[in-house]
């Protein structure tokens, strides 16, 4: 588990980059933590000062060996959104422009569940009814 990283001239200031300039909390904590892994600092010194577990940092670790400062941007944590934009425009447009009687429900205006239901239906997407909300 313990072990430092190689990070040329280059890398080193193209993290210093990331570190001082990116937007992103998560992101600037990654390359904090594979600078202190290129300066050799030991792993328990890391979670002390950063307050992360050696988890984090065994994780940023071997994504930083696999794929360089690139895989540090990416997205970091939890499962990708099911709900994405365009299904959230879809159902705007349900809701502004249907009302659920087009779609074969004995209803005569929306909710939640119903909503749900359609969306299962027609683009076999499993939400509950609070993601909609």
């Amino acid at each position: 588990m313990e072990g430092s990283v190689s990070l040329g001239r280059a890398g080193r200031k193209r993290l210093l980059e990331v570190y001082r300039r990116s937007p992103e909390p998560a992101v600037r904590l990654r390359a904090h933590i594979i600078l202190l892994l290129a300066m050799g600092y030991p792993w328990a010194l890391i979670t002390a000062t950063l307050f992360c577990s050696t988890r984090t940092i065994d994780r940023w670790k071997k994504r930083f060996e696999g794929g360089g400062v690139g895989a540090l941007l990416g997205d970091g944590r939890g499962r990708r959104p099911v709900f994405g934009g365009g299904l959230i425009e879809v159902v705007v447009h349900w809701v502004k422009a249907h009302v659920p009687r087009d779609f074969g429900f004995v209803r005569s205006r929306w909710c939640c569940g119903t909503l749900v239901t359609l969306m299962a239906e027609m683009y076999h997407v499993r939400v509950s009814r609070e993601t909609v909300r």
